[in-house]
């Protein structure tokens, strides 16, 4: 099983249906390692749930827990880093996808648990953290979003968002 820190890269695929930019276009792949591997279409709803997640290498999200899960965003030649220099970035998980953002269980931004430390490789870190994750036992529908330097938002990835509930509550 991989640990807590996972890597989730956007790549670009002709076949996809929702582009990053002007002429790039992307598929969703969640990656444990080298050799194993879960693709879906961003068009499709990837779900981050214990099943999905055991059958592709990871261990089950536990509320209460740390967890660091880097997205790297690529461009349509499936090589060239998509800049993420003036994005903005947001992880939200709700209990409806109809609620409002105000009534998120979490929200996560760039400088609070999204970090992008070098925006020219495309890369962000969305950083589930246990102060932030010990209420969230259950099943919630999850995006991740991005509006670029020129405005335009992009959903990279959605989905349902499980977190099983943990037997230990120490933290200290």
């Amino acid at each position: 099983m991989a640990d807590a820190s996972a890597t989730i890269r956007v790549l670009a695929d002709a076949s996809a249906t929702v582009a990053l930019a002007e002429d790039a276009v992307a598929s969703f792949s969640l990656l444990a390692d080298a050799a194993t591997t879960l693709e879906a279409m961003m068009s499709v709803v990837h779900d981050i749930t214990p099943d999905a997640l055991r059958q592709s290498g990871f261990r089950p999200l536990h509320a209460g827990d740390d967890y660091d899960y880097t997205v790297a965003l690529l461009a349509a030649d499936g090589e060239t880093p998509f800049d993420l220099a003036g994005a903005s970035i947001w992880f939200t998980a709700k209990e409806a996808a109809i609620l409002t953002d105000s009534e998120a269980k979490l929200q996560l931004t760039i400088g609070s648990g999204i970090s992008v430390p070098t925006p020219a490789n495309g890369q962000l870190i969305v950083e589930f953290r246990g102060a932030e994750t010990e209420n969230l036992e259950g099943i919630w529908k999850y995006d991740l979003q991005i509006k670029d330097s020129t405005g335009k938002i992009r959903t990279v990835a959605y989905g349902v968002l499980e977190f099983l509930p943990n037997i230990t509550r120490a933290t200290s």
